[in-house]
């Protein structure tokens, strides 16, 4: 984790070349907003990223250009792109496949966990599976439903979502 006081181009070059260090390799897309000198602290550590302007920041920065009488009218009428039915979607989407990754993440519970009374219900299925005995199927199967719960209930609560997102996929209003 990196603090800073205040957010420069070279603390972002500084926070970019710990990244390195610690073993990414390579960045394929980084979404900026516009920090001067952003650009190249990115290219000098990772020289094949992609710099893209968060969308955000580029509509704020296209509203100091409106005029003031049409300003409101201007911010009514971008707020219709944030609240597209596809992006509720993505968010969703978002959502879920952040809460599946860090549910069956199991090599930090590994590394950091040394008893076994300890460990995550994956690093207990895993073990089960690959233990040397024979295997009971009745307690595999239990496990997996446990391990599975979660992620369904999740999935169950934000499918309205991606069933919306496709129904109106390609609508326009």
């Amino acid at each position: 984790m990196w603090i800073a006081e205040s957010e420069s181009a070279k603390y972002w070059a500084k926070v970019l070349s710990d990244l390195k260090n610690r073993g990414i390799k390579d960045i394929l897309i980084m979404t900026t907003d516009g920090l001067i000198g952003m650009k190249e602290a990115v290219e000098a550590i990772y020289p094949k990223a992609e710099l893209q302007g968060c969308v955000v920041h580029v509509i704020r920065n296209g509203m100091k250009y409106v005029s003031y009488k049409d300003i409101k009218e201007f911010a009514k009428d971008i707020k219709s792109i944030y609240q597209a039915p596809i992006s509720k979607t993505m968010i969703g989407s978002v959502i879920v496949i952040n809460f599946v990754y860090a549910w069956n993440f199991y090599l930090w519970p590994l590394v950091v966990i040394n008893s076994n009374s300890m460990q995550t219900a994956q690093i207990g299925l895993q073990m089960l599976m690959t233990t040397g005995a024979t295997r009971n199927w009745g307690i595999i199967t239990a496990g997996t439903i446990i391990v599975l719960a979660p992620v369904l209930i999740l999935f169950f609560a934000v499918q309205n979502l991606f069933v919306q997102g496709i129904v109106t996929t390609g609508l326009k209003e």
